[in-house]
């Protein structure tokens, strides 16, 4: 064989080796970031005891003292398990798309730099997620920028197509194909619905107020809700009715205050309402209200002054051991609940908020 065609076959040979040598380190590449994995692996949920997150926003810190999820910021106020869950189930379902760089330098760009480690300000971190055991992290992540989709229409808007995710201590980057919804806000995730009854089970609901007393009752069992004292020429008011069962079936509230910090001279009753159950004891709340006082500005109109909305729970004695109302007479021992203005209207009512006239 000639000289020429030795160094050919080196050549050619070279080639090989590098173009070997590439594709083994790419295919390494890609099983050692796991791509196609679970961002955070199922065992990992029964380990942890405590879940933070945080963003420029605030922070949010769920912890479990014995089989309680509370609300660090809401002093231990019951978690929504609901959201927890669902939000932990998302994080073990979603896979890890595609590795986007292992460029420490571009870790600014996609905003997951970690704020306490590392110094991330509003422009190059996103929320961070962290879960801890006993005090020690076991998992960390940040959640990014989102990656917008392009159209292939000029002029037509983007919309999320994934998320830029960063785990652990690791600088590289990967793609989710989920956008996570990562709130900070505490109240977003206290336990909002305080019950829930079938409104089957309602025999009696009694309203008292400053201007009026009525009661919607059923005559027996199976059927409808009625004003108790509707006349002739008289009927009931459906949507106003179905409403107010459709509040009791799920009753949830805005957000809570501990009791011994409300000032009770700032409160205005509205009403007082008790709700009777066939199987059930009684339970009555108070609905309050408290003017937004603005101690700079000139004293407003009626129609201009703005209020919140509490309620209060009454206690109830000798419950049943299944009783609906067993867990909301708990809460109430501490807290105060604030209600959405309609949402609160609709439990300051008037006989005639409740009949019309037949046609």
């Amino acid at each position: 064989m000639s000289k020429k065609n030795l160094l050919i076959i080196a050549g050619v040979l070279v080639v090989l080796a590098f173009v070997s040598q590439w594709f083994t380190q790419s295919g390494n590449k890609s099983k050692d970031e796991k791509i196609g994995q679970p961002i955070l692996e199922a065992a990992l949920v029964e380990a942890f005891d405590e879940l933070i997150l945080e963003d420029s926003k605030g922070v949010v810190r769920i912890k479990k003292a014995g089989d309680t999820w509370g609300v660090q910021e809401k002093n231990n106020y019951p978690v929504d398990m609901g959201k927890m869950m669902e939000l932990v189930g998302e994080l073990t379902q979603t896979k890890i798309a595609s590795l986007v760089t292992k460029d420490e330098k571009r870790l600014a760009h996609f905003k997951v730099v970690y704020r306490n480690s590392e110094g991330g300000d509003n422009n190059t971190a996103g929320t961070q997620l962290t879960l801890q055991s006993e005090g020690k992290v076991v998992f960390k992540m940040m959640a990014g920028k989102k990656r917008d989709s392009k159209s292939s229409q000029a002029n037509m808007p983007t919309h999320s197509d994934g998320q830029y995710i960063r785990i652990g201590d690791q600088k590289s980057v990967y793609l989710s194909k989920n956008d996570f919804i990562l709130e900070t806000d505490p109240k977003e995730w206290i336990k909002s619905t305080l019950f829930s009854i079938d409104k089957k089970e309602i025999e009696a609901v009694q309203f008292k107020s400053k201007s009026d007393s009525f009661e919607l009752k059923r005559a027996e069992k199976g059927k409808e809700l009625l004003v108790s004292t509707m006349k002739e020429n008289e009927e009931i008011e459906t949507y106003e009715r179905n409403s107010i069962e459709s509040d009791l079936e799920s009753f949830s509230i805005e957000d809570i205050f501990e009791s011994s910090l409300v000032k009770r001279s700032d409160l205005e009753l509205q009403s007082t309402v008790t709700v009777n159950l066939y199987n059930d004891a009684p339970l009555s709340f108070n609905v309050y209200r408290k003017l937004l006082e603005d101690p700079i500005g000139p004293p407003k109109k009626e129609e201009e002054k703005e209020y919140i909305y509490f309620v209060e729970f009454m206690e109830v004695s000798d419950l049943k051991a299944d009783s609906v109302w067993n867990e909301v007479q708990q809460l109430g021992k501490q807290w105060m609940f604030k209600l959405e203005e309609w949402k609160a209207n609709r439990w300051i009512r008037e006989r005639s908020d409740f009949v019309k006239e037949k046609e």
